[in-house]
């Protein structure tokens, strides 16, 4: 301990997580959204505090409220660091993974997404998913989407200093973090 922050490594405890159980507050020994983010970084040495608004001050934040959907994709993709980075809303904080066809996608440990009735879809577990998540659901609010909701990007959420830099190599495009 701490285990190599590497491709392999995280690839290892990102699966470990992904389907997890939703457990508000740890219940029913199952993992909240803050709880997922903690155990993510923390084999790896990186000690984040358990809850989501204490987490969105563990890094430099870049603000996204008042930002068009299209202009938050385009900031949470210039700034972010897959697997690094933090994406926060009230009450609920995410891990930038990447981007596919123009989208910024993110692993978070979710309750459901909300109805129009306020009502839920219940998802209870650990996703990887787009800031879209439940557009395409006729009965879902599409003012409650994550991209909406999202206010806050973090970056290098306290990092120890690495001797060597993995995302560098991985990602050509990344010239420092």
């Amino acid at each position: 301990f701490p285990i190599q922050y590497n491709k392999e490594n995280v690839l290892q405890i990102t699966n470990e997580l992904l389907e997890e159980p939703y457990g508000w507050g740890g219940y029913f020994e199952g993992r909240d959204c803050s709880a997922m983010i903690k155990d993510f970084f923390a084999p790896f040495g990186i000690w984040l505090p358990r809850n989501s608004a204490l987490q969105k001050d563990a890094g430099i934040n870049i603000d996204l409220r008042g930002l068009s959907d299209k202009e938050k994709e385009y900031t949470i993709q210039k700034y972010a660091f897959p697997f690094l980075s933090l994406l926060y809303l009230q009450g609920h904080i995410m891990l930038y993974v990447g981007e596919e066809d123009s989208k910024s996608l993110v692993m978070h440990n979710m309750w459901g997404v909300k109805t129009e009735d306020k009502k839920r879809i219940v998802i209870g577990k650990a996703v990887i998913s787009d800031l879209y998540l439940g557009k395409n659901q006729k009965e879902v609010d599409k003012n409650k989407l994550l991209v909406k909701r999202v206010k806050t990007l973090i970056i290098k959420p306290n990092l120890p200093p690495f001797r060597l830099n993995p995302f560098v190599k991985s990602y050509p495009s990344i010239v420092d973090y």
